[in-house]
């Protein structure tokens, strides 16, 4: 049973982008917790912090024919604001439980590397730096 099929959506500057999403790296949620102890031998007692979101990773196939015009888009919008969704999908391809969403700037575009001698996929990646506020 596949458990980590997901479709990915990502819009920027109000544009849904195109391209499908192989792979989505980021968007945990942490705290930046501090502790503190009042002394007398007392033990650290945990005071909490403020919370954060990782920036989200896509990446996907880079194919010339179908994304060139995008990326041009991508790379003439960085931090333009952009919202990603994803959602994940069951071993039928149903959709399973409610979509997760990451708001944010748009960050980075690579296109992939390029290697003559490489039998390897070009693959693209896009990052999301994003709000201290997942959806």
């Amino acid at each position: 049973m596949i458990t980590s099929q997901s479709t990915v959506k990502l819009i920027v500057a109000g544009r849904e982008m195109p391209m499908t999403f192989s792979k989505r790296e980021g968007g945990g949620v942490s705290a930046g917790g501090s502790k503190y102890r009042r002394g007398g031998g007392a033990p650290e007692r945990a005071q909490g912090g403020p919370g954060t979101v990782e920036n989200v990773t896509l990446a996907g196939e880079y194919m010339p024919e179908l994304h060139a015009t995008d990326f041009a888009f991508l790379e003439a919008n960085l931090n333009a604001p952009c919202t990603c969704i994803e959602q994940t999908l069951g071993e039928d391809n149903s959709v399973v439980g409610p979509p997760e969403t990451w708001t944010g700037k748009l960050e980075a575009v690579m296109r992939g590397e390029y290697d003559a001698n490489s039998t390897d996929t070009r693959e693209f990646e896009v990052e999301i730096n994003t709000d201290g506020v997942k959806a």
